[in-house]
This record gives structure tokens, sequence and C-alpha cells, in this order.
């Protein structure tokens, strides 16, 4: 399945009851096909980790799954403070996996502070 792009996550963005979607380590996922999921406002856990062509861009249009309460962005390594900081607006986000995430800095970091739901961080190396 790790062909699909951009253009099959925009036909899952029609999903709209749609709660839980793992694309871990899909080589073709890049900003595009994470900003086609904005619509899902809905979705629960979302699972990008290893989707090492998303940059800051794509991790931003995020912002807007305001039901999100788990998101994996692990060795996303184009991640950077810019991208991470407009999840704080997430405020139901309970778990949060930055592992290998290593353009993230303190700032980064800081930003995340006004996530006061988040239960669990991962910040590993």
């Amino acid at each position: 399945c790790n062909t699909i792009s951009a253009a099959g996550l925009s036909s899952v963005s029609f999903l709209t009851g749609l709660l839980r979607l793992d694309v871990q380590q899909f080589d073709n996922i890049a900003d595009a096909g994470v900003s086609a999921l904005s619509s899902l406002t809905g979705l629960q856990k979302l699972d990008l980790g290893g989707c090492n062509k998303i940059t800051d861009a794509g991790v931003s249009s995020l912002s807007s799954l305001t039901g999100l309460q788990t998101l994996d962005l692990t060795r996303c390594d184009k991640i950077t403070d810019a991208g991470v900081s407009p999840l704080s607006s997430l405020t139901g986000l309970q778990e949060l996996y930055l592992h290998d995430c290593r353009k993230i800095t303190d700032a980064g970091v800081f930003s995340l502070s006004f996530l006061t739901g988040l239960q669990k961080l991962n910040l590993h190396e």
C-alpha cells in the first residue's frame, strides 16, 4: 500500500466519519496529501510516522483537525519548530509522538506547552 500518494489521500478526505487513519512509512505521502486530510475534523488518531517527505507546511495544515487526540509524526525529519507551533491549537490532543524529529528545538517544545490536555509526549531521539 505504500504507493498511495496525495491523490489517494484526497479520496480518503471524503470519509468524514473516519476516526483513525494509519499511513505510517508511506514513501509517497507529502504535504499535499496531508493537506487533503484537513477536512477530517472528526479524526481522532492520525499516524504519519516515517512519512519523511512531510514538511512544516503539511504539519501546519493539521491544525484544523480539532478532534485529533493522537498524532504520530515519528521520523518526519523535515519538521521544524515552525511546523510544530500550529499544533498548539489542537487542545484535545492527548498523545504526540515526535521521536526522531531532530530539527525541533526548545522553541518548538515550548509551543507545545499550551497543550494542557497532553498526556503523552515522545521526544526521544
